[in-house]
């Protein structure tokens, strides 16, 4: 199955309403496949522009843009984490996603591979939904995500996630900050002992309005720092 960054997070205690699907389904570009972008040289990681739409990127920016809505700040250390974030339900964005990637996504051959070391996954795994619990990040200046890799998440016996998704929701106009950058990093060091400033980049994407970065939850990778002061990035 196709994962969502960070699907396994709980959902927020903060109140809060998915976007508004109405206006998400009325959408004229509904239907409309994505345009792929760029592609690590080992096919991990790879990047999509127009996933979603400058008239859904509105939606959504207005959404989370509510003063009501309380961005609750990271449990990570500073030197972690620096970002707002907060999870919510929403189906109807995740099947939108979804529709819009479907015919891009790789199928998934795995030969010797075992969950959490105890249960096999061997067999082809074919992609078939997002998961709904998305998480939605804000960052101001110095915001960033350092190194880390993603967890699997594992429904049942032939549900299982394989990708991870970054979307960029600022429509064009509020995509005004420097940095922020994703990076796929090199695995030479194990999680947690990265020194993010040493690495390598094996893939960068830099930040673009409606587009996505895919990736399997097992490289590691970072959000560059953001780099324009005052400057709020949900």
């Amino acid at each position: 199955t196709a994962g969502q960054r960070a699907a396994h997070a709980s959902p927020s205690h903060t109140p809060l309403l998915p976007p508004p699907a109405t206006a998400l389904r009325r959408s004229k570009h509904h239907g409309e496949a994505c345009k792929p972008l760029a592609m690590s040289a080992d096919g991990l990681a790879f990047s999509y522009s127009e996933v979603l739409k400058v008239e859904e990127l509105d939606v959504l920016y207005e959404h989370f843009s509510q003063p009501e809505i309380e961005w609750p700040k990271s449990r990570y250390p500073v030197e972690f984490r620096t970002t707002e974030q907060i999870t919510a339900h929403a189906q109807s964005l995740a099947d939108l996603i979804y529709q819009r990637c479907e015919a891009r996504l790789p199928t998934f051959v795995v030969n010797g591979g075992a969950y959490q070391d105890r249960e096999s996954f061997d067999g082809v795994w074919t992609p078939s939904h997002i998961n709904p619990f998305i998480r939605f990040v804000k960052g101001g200046d110095g915001g960033k995500h350092a190194a880390h890799v993603d967890g699997i998440i594992r429904k049942c016996y032939d549900e299982m996630s394989f990708l991870s998704i970054l979307l960029y929701i600022n429509p064009p106009e509020v995509l005004n900050f420097g940095g922020g950058h994703f990076d796929y990093l090199d695995d030479g060091k194990k999680e947690g002992t990265w020194d993010a400033d040493a690495q390598v980049a094996r893939f960068t994407q830099q930040p673009i309005s409606g587009g996505a970065v895919l990736f399997y939850h097992s490289i590691p990778h970072q959000g560059r720092v953001i780099s324009v002061k005052g400057k709020q990035s949900p």
